[in-house]
Order: C-alpha cells, then sequence, then structure tokens
C-alpha cells in the first residue's frame, strides 16, 4: 500500500490520459469489478450476467464471497468458469485447483451489508492486479449493458476520482432509487429523490455531488490505494467518508445518469441505517471529526450533539426508547475513543490540498433528518407552492372581474373629491393662519396706493407690492377677489 499521507497521481491529468488510446479511450484502460455476494439471494447470477454482457471489454471480475452461502463458487462456476472467486469463508489463503481464492475472515454473519461489502473491498488493497480501475458492486445491483463503458469515460473525461450510475428499481425501471447525494454539515447523507419518485429525466446530467452508494462505484485504484479504502469504523457512513477524504485531496466524485444499475425492491433503501443506531451515530460522527475543516467543528459538533438529543427524544416519545438510546451510546462510545481520533484526523488532514469552501456547495444546510421530515414526508414545500398557487388564481380571478370597473371607479373618485372641496372652490378661503379675505379689488388697490398702513395700530410704511398683486390678480379673474384668491393659494401648494 502506498503512503496515506501522499497526494493521489490521480489528481495530475496525465496519469490519466496517458493509459488512454487516443482512437478508443473507454476500451484502453483493464478494471477489475468486485462483486461482494452478500445478500446469499439469487440477485447475484443477475449481477454477474449483466457484467458479462457489458460493452467494456477489459474486464477481470472477481467475486467476493462474503455471504456465508458454500454454493456460491458453484453458482458462479456454471454461469462462467473464468470469474475468479474470493472465499472469505475459508480458513487458508490459497487458490484450490477450483480458481477459489480463500482467506480466513468472515464478517458476513449479522453484519450491515456495507460494512460487510466496505470490508470485502478493502480486499483488494494490497492485491495488486495492475488494473487501474476497480468497479465495486454489490451482488444485488445488474448494470445495464453499456453501463462501465459509459462511466470509464466519464472518469476519462472530468479527470474524476470516484464516478457512482443512476440506480433504479429492479421491478420498475421508472422507479429512482439514488442518483448521487449530498450530507449536512454533521455528517447526514441527504438525498434529493422524493419517496418513490419516477425517473422522468430530471436527474440525467452529469453532475458533481457529495458522494456516491457503495452499492456501485468506479473508483481510481491509485486514488483508492492512498486513501486507505474504507475506515470500517464509520459503519453506515464508510461511502461519505471515502468520498470526503477523497475531495480534501482534490479529487471530483460524480455521478453519471446515463449509466444505469437495477437494483432488487426489497434492497432498495440506500441512506437508511442498516447497522445499529449506536454504531451509525459513532460512525457518522468519526467521519465528521476526520475530514470537517477545523472552524466547521467547533460549531457543527456541539449542534449535532443537540440534534442527536432531540432525535432520541422523539424515539422515546414514539415509544421506541431501545433506538433514542441507541444513539446517544454512539455519542458516547466516541468520546470513550476521543484519545485517538486526535492522530486519525492528523492523517485524515495531511490529505487536504483544497480548503473547505470547495466541497461545500455540495453539503446541504441545516439539519438533514429535519429537511427529509419537512420536505419528504410531511412535503411542507409542496403545500406551501400549493397555498401559493390558490392565492394566485384568487387574485387573478378578482383582479379580472374588477379590470372593466376603473374608468367607473376614477370617475366616482374624482366626483367624490370635486364634492368634498365645493366650499374651497365657490366660497372664500378660511381665514386660517393669516390668510385674510380680500373684501375687493377697489380695496386692495387703495391699501397698496396709501401712505399709511392701517394694519395693528397704524403705521407710516409703504405697504407691500402683495395688495398691488392682488388687485391685478383680482382682474385677471374678472374682479372676484374670492376665487382669485383660492386659485393664488391653491396654485402655491406644490411650491
Amino acid at each position: 500500500m502506498s503512503d496515506p499521507t501522499a497526494r493521489p497521481a490521480a489528481f495530475a491529468p496525465d496519469s490519466v490520459e496517458a493509459t488512454f488510446d487516443d482512437d478508443s479511450p473507454a476500451a484502453a484502460l483493464p478494471a477489475v469489478v468486485a462483486v461482494v455476494a452478500t445478500s446469499g439471494a439469487g440477485s447475484l447470477e443477475g449481477c454477474l450476467r449483466a457484467l458479462l454482457a457489458q460493452q467494456y471489454p477489459e474486464l477481470t471480475i472477481l467475486v467476493v464471497n462474503d455471504a456465508t452461502i458454500d454454493a456460491i463458487p458453484a453458482r458462479i462456476a456454471s454461469i462462467d468458469p473464468s470469474v475468479l472467486v474470493l472465499n472469505r469463508l475459508g480458513q487458508s489463503d490459497a487458490i484450490d485447483a477450483s480458481g477459489v481464492i480463500s482467506t480466513g475472515d468472515s464478517i458476513g454473519r449479522g453484519v450491515a451489508p456495507n460494512h460487510s461489502a466496505a470490508s470485502a473491498y478493502n480486499e483488494l488493497l494490497g492485491r495488486d492486479s495492475g488494473a487501474p480501475l476497480l468497479l465495486l458492486i454489490r451482488d444485488d445491483v445488474a448494470l445495464d449493458a453499456d453501463a462501465v463503458r459509459i462511466m470509464v469515460e466519464e472518469l476519462f473525461r472530468s479527470n474524476a476520482a470516484i464516478v457512482g450510475p443512476k440506480l433504479v428499481a429492479a421491478d420498475d425501471l421508472g422507479l429512482l432509487v439514488d442518483v448521487g447525494s449530498a450530507i449536512d454539515h454533521y455528517g447526514t447523507p441527504f438525498s434529493p429523490l422524493d419517496p418513490d419518485e419516477r425517473d422522468q429525466e430530471q436527474h440525467d446530467g452529469v453532475r458533481d455531488v457529495f458522494f456516491v452508494s457503495e452499492r456501485a462505484m468506479l473508483v481510481r485504484a491509485d486514488i483508492f490505494d492512498t486513501l486507505g479504502g474504507f475506515d470500517l469504523d464509520c459503519a453506515d457512513s464508510v461511502a461519505v467518508d471515502l468520498a470526503w477524504r477523497a475531495r480534501l485531496a482534490g479529487a471530483r466524485v460524480l455521478v453519471a445518469p446515463n449509466a444505469r444499475g437495477r437494483v432488487a425492491r426489497q434492497h432498495a433503501a440506500v441512506h437508511w441505517p442498516t447497522s445499529a443506531p449506536r454504531l451509525a451515530t459513532a460512525g457518522r460522527i468519526r467521519s465528521c471529526v476526520k475530514s470537517n475543516s477545523a472552524v466547521g467543528l467547533v460549531w457543527s459538533l456541539p449542534l449535532s450533539f443537540v440534534f442527536t438529543v432531540f432525535e432520541s427524544v422523539a424515539y422515546f416519545s414514539r415509544r421506541r426508547g431501545r433506538v433514542g438510546g441507541a444513539i446517544l451510546v454512539g455519542w458516547l462510545d466516541v468520546l470513550r475513543s476521543a484519545s485517538s481520533l486526535p492522530a486519525i484526523r492528523r492523517e485524515t488532514q495531511q490529505l487536504r490540498v483544497v480548503d473547505h469552501a470547495e466541497y461545500r456547495v455540495y453539503m446541504i444546510r441545516g439539519n438533514a433528518r429535519v429537511r427529509t421530515l419537512l420536505t419528504q414526508r410531511l412535503h411542507v414545500d409542496d403545500r406551501i407552492a400549493d397555498a401559493s398557487i390558490k392565492t394566485r388564481e384568487v387574485l387573478d380571478g378578482a383582479t379580472g372581474r374588477f379590470r372593466h370597473a376603473e374608468l367607473g371607479v376614477l370617475a366616482l373618485a374624482i366626483v367624490v373629491a370635486l364634492f368634498s372641496a365645493r366650499g374651497f372652490i365657490s366660497g372664500s378661503v378660511p381665514n386660517v393662519g393669516g390668510f385674510a379675505s380680500w373684501r375687493n379689488t377697489s380695496y386692495l388697490w387703495d391699501l397698496f396706493t396709501s401712505a399709511r398702513r392701517t394694519a395693528n395700530l397704524g403705521s407710516d410704511a409703504v405697504a407691500p407690492p402683495m395688495f398691488g398683486f392682488g388687485g391685478l390678480w383680482s382682474l385677471v379673474w374678472l374682479g372676484n377677489t374670492a376665487f382669485a384668491q383660492a386659485v393664488l393659494v391653491a396654485g402655491a401648494g406644490p411650491v
């Protein structure tokens, strides 16, 4: 295994492009397909037949038998004897005459499928196959014939580290299961899919996502080796943790929706915890502590604990106290191992070549559990949108009914205004604040031409020119001093 602190060669574009042929880039890179047999069901045959029918020729298929069923090698041989089997149920580390490689490490019994699959994928570390690509796939996923070719081409085109397909239900190809996911700042996955969302090509654009499901992912072998594979202590967060560490090192994680995989309906739940809530909580916190930025940890860890307490109370209120207690115990497990976390975090942070802001755009705001409850179960967004549409329809209808009455309303407003101002128009200006009434035109001229002022006690002073202007202004209105004064005051209003 290479030095986990070294920067992966995958981030140098030349290391990718040099391995592709100019004429047929998708056919030049050999890939090892690691199929993990964990379900023990009949889906293994469908998975293998789909892989053998791929349009991508450079595939070496290796089945990791972790399903505690000894008949799997025989079942595989009946389909294609050239398929290699890595049997984790044996007690030796040798390859027998039937082509079965055995190791003495079985974790299939009583372990969550994603944890068991991650452990099986890690078996590939140190086994130098020479292939630059690893296709990690569970036995409950059957890929379309062009899926591997499309994922390899997209990995080459985008210089990505990890590429995942679009997953749909095997018995209903229009039912979406996974199209890549985001996480919140507390490490909880968030799927953009609504429950029972139908595939109408609304997610068919190639795009960066925070992580793809470990059910089916195409990974650069050198990156997988440099990152040290999956961290099994992260439980249900193994895929999140792997993608997070890859993003720290500047790698891209993509979903190529034109590459499609079919998942058995009984195995379709991707994001709901499949291991014990205690392990799921501890794994999520461990992933955050390892990969989150220092500033992010200062506020995200306390808030994550607060959310966990509220979640636990909610479980207790629903008479599911065992689950509520388990998620709290998961936090206690993290605290018990706190002494080892700084060293683990230092090792992970040595991979960092990009700032947290570079991949924060693939993380959602708020709490993923709360957001899922509001948007995917209570459908709050849809209800608000419906209320907004109905309100707009009511307002549009009211506007249409009153549109033809606009001129009538305007005319009525003018009539009311004229009626209210009838005294001001026909009479004199009220004597308020010094507006003395003008008696008549001759009176104004007498005041203007007189050498003595009669105001108050009288004085010998020149009369102001306003009296002369008032007399002239009254003559303009044919001697109607009241109306002339009203016009003058009204006209001076804007000034």
